[in-house]
């Protein structure tokens, strides 16, 4: 699945995860295309810190089946997008 799939299935069971507004209020990027394993797909998102100071990283799911995008990390975890991936291949994958 690419990023722009991702991005296409979660606005189809009604998601704003990905709105213009919302990315643009959080500050995200979507830092990794997604790992996908049966019907959840994983990926890593990037925000800054509320304090605007520091970029951070949160590994996700987006779960066809329960149509909802939800941290499996914590949020803002990982102060590395390698770091993530690598907790992601370790403890998800």
């Amino acid at each position: 699945m690419t990023k722009e799939e991702l991005i296409r299935k979660s606005r189809e069971f009604g998601s704003h995860f990905f709105d213009d507004d919302a990315i643009r209020f959080f500050s995200s990027r979507l830092s990794s295309a997604p790992v996908s394993v049966e019907d959840k797909h994983y990926f890593v998102t990037s925000e800054k810190t509320w304090d605007g100071k520091e970029r951070r990283y949160t590994v996700r799911c987006l779960d066809e089946k329960e149509e909802e995008i939800y941290d499996v990390s914590e949020f803002l975890q990982f102060a590395t997008l390698r770091g993530a991936k690598a907790w992601m291949k370790k403890e998800v994958l």
